[in-house]
């Protein structure tokens, strides 16, 4: 096996004078830079209106702790919702 010297790699350069951040200039003009920017979608807007605002969420809460404290929250109808939709999301059936 022969070497013929380290190949591509030259000789040293020197190194250009240290700048300082204000002498960087950004390319392009500020116009060109980009924008934040904020778009809620229609779906967003939509919650409003369905009644899921704050106030009527919190009132649901309340109606739902309301319902676990009484023991009339669980029922057989509310297990089986639950059930069906685990068995459909890991695409089971009740029976498997």
């Amino acid at each position: 096996m022969e070497v013929h010297g380290l190949g591509s790699v030259g000789a040293s350069q020197p190194l250009g004078q240290p700048r300082s951040i204000a002498d960087v200039k950004p390319e392009g003009t500020a116009a060109a830079l980009p924008k934040d920017a904020l778009s809620i979608s229609a779906e967003a807007r939509s919650l409003e209106s369905t009644g899921k605002t704050p106030s009527l969420r919190e009132a649901r809460l309340a109606q739902i702790k309301a319902q676990v404290d009484n023991g009339t929250y669980d029922t057989d109808e509310r297990m089986e919702l639950a059930l069906s939709r685990m068995f459909e999301r890991f695409g089971m059936t009740a029976g498997s």
